[in-house]
């Protein structure tokens, strides 16, 4: 117990250094804005709909706004804290110029207050799966640099949670675990692809009870079903959100770039950290491509493809001059963007092919989201040890799971763990371009990998 104390206080070291941050992080930030105009809409009228201030576009517009961040999860834990601190102080934003002003000042401090439990929740869940296997030592330090690679992102994190919770109740309360991952697809629609994926594949290779494996795809498709089903009734689309045409189209103007500038993204996504990586990306940089493919990749960049992609500037962006695209609604042009996204990718298919490798390479190294210079005055030389110490260890985590999940396939031992790491990491790969972010999820599985925790059924 005194260990676990200790462990419990050294998190609480990382993280209430960040708590200013976090103050000023949301509803600052792009995503955030527009998560908070739909919690801000669900509290004032009971509608899922982007709530717009000071704007005149219409309901429909609204709404179809809001299937743009479909997820509901979010946004409903937005609503219910405005609505929560509005029995103590009512909530008015008739003043605001954007959702951005100081009217949510206590609830954003409610929601990160909230966040912090939520790690907490993931940490002690994490570290009791990495005690079974491991020393209190290496537990803990693996603990710690999880802790420092969660999301930042406040719906991301409630994803890690769902899938901390799902992962560990599945192996002891099976029907609570799988109600969890039912989740999921509510609070980041691409395991709505994932999810029906394991199981049917776990089937196929397995060749286990149909009724068992239809009663289980009905848990988990359940709740996704019903909100898909809202959907078609509001914005006639059956789907739980109109992104994936978005994400999709980065990925196509990637795949117009020539080989070199792809293979070039080897050393770009090669992390700077530890330093024998930095070394690698310095010494190498030059002999694998032009350095002007940096370009490629630097999203602040106004050449990088994201950007291009984003901005409608690029490959993607000239093909729909011609399909008045400005004037359509936000579904209409989803769905134009989405039939070009596809026919790039067709057209560029042996790029596409190569950037998959590309992309799953970069998918293994999570971001570690905490500079001690930033919050102590550690010396320097400590702050760097400390930064290696860290940044090694995070790459221990999707390389060795992935590692072990191809063996429990070989073996013919698939399990939830490895099957889901593996799906999630593929899917990224091939229709993303995977930023840091993406990966956080792929460490909940790779934990219990590491833990030797992944039982054989599934």
């Amino acid at each position: 117990m005194k260990k676990l104390i200790l462990l419990v206080f050294v998190s609480i070291f990382f993280l209430i250094p960040n708590y200013q941050s976090d103050l000023n992080s949301i509803p600052n930030s792009g995503d955030e804005i527009q998560y908070w105009e739909i919690g801000y809409g669900i509290f004032s009228s009971g509608e899922y709909k982007r709530e717009i201030i000071n704007s005149s576009i219409d309901e429909n517009s609204k709404l179809e706004l809001g299937y743009r961040r479909g997820e509901p999860i979010y946004p409903l834990l937005i609503a219910g804290i405005i609505r929560i601190n509005n029995l103590f102080n009512e909530v008015s934003i008739e003043n605001c110029s954007s959702i951005d002003c100081s009217v949510f000042d206590e609830e954003v401090a409610s929601l990160v207050l909230l966040a912090y439990l939520f790690k907490s929740i993931i940490i002690l869940m994490i570290y009791t799966t990495l005690k079974s296997r491991y020393s209190y030592s290496v537990s803990a330090a693996l603990t710690l640099t999880l802790l420092l690679m969660l999301p930042v992102e406040y719906k991301d994190l409630i994803t890690v949670l769902l899938l901390t919770l799902g992962i560990h109740f599945y192996y002891k309360k099976r029907l609570l675990g799988l109600l969890f991952l039912s989740l999921l697809p509510l609070s980041n629609a691409v395991f709505i692809y994932i999810l029906p994926a394991i199981f049917i594949t776990y089937f196929l290779l397995k060749k286990n009870n149909v009724k068992n494996s239809i009663v289980t795809l009905l848990i988990l498709l359940i709740p996704s079903m019903m909100w898909m089903g809202r959907n078609y009734s509001t914005v006639n689309q059956f789907s739980i959100t109109g992104r994936a045409s978005e994400v999709l189209s980065i990925r196509a103007e990637y795949s117009t770039n020539s080989f070199d500038q792809i293979r070039a993204g080897y050393i770009f996504y090669t992390p700077a950290r530890p330093f024998i990586f930095g070394a690698i990306q310095g010494k190498f940089w030059s002999y694998v491509t032009d350095s002007r493919s940096d370009v490629v990749y630097n999203r602040s960049n106004s050449q990088s493809s994201y950007r291009m992609a984003k901005e409608l500037t690029g490959v993607v962006g000239s093909k729909l001059k011609s399909k008045n695209f400005e004037s359509r609604s936000y579904i209409e042009q989803q769905q134009i963007l989405n039939t070009i996204s596809i026919n790039l990718i067709r057209e560029n298919f042996p790029q596409h092919l190569l950037l998959s490798t590309v992309f799953g390479y970069r998918g293994m190294f999570p971001s570690i989201n905490f500079d001690f210079t930033d919050f102590y005055s550690f010396p320097e030389s400590i702050s760097l040890l400390t930064k290696e110490i860290f940044s090694f260890l995070r790459l221990f985590f999707i390389p060795y799971g992935l590692l072990k999940s191809i063996i429990n396939l070989l073996s013919k031992k698939p399990s939830l763990c490895s099957l889901l790491l593996i799906v999630l990491w593929g899917f990224f790969a091939t229709l993303t371009h995977f930023i840091p972010r993406y990966a956080t999820y792929l460490l909940i599985p790779a934990v219990h990998l590491v833990a030797n925790i992944d039982k054989e059924e599934v």
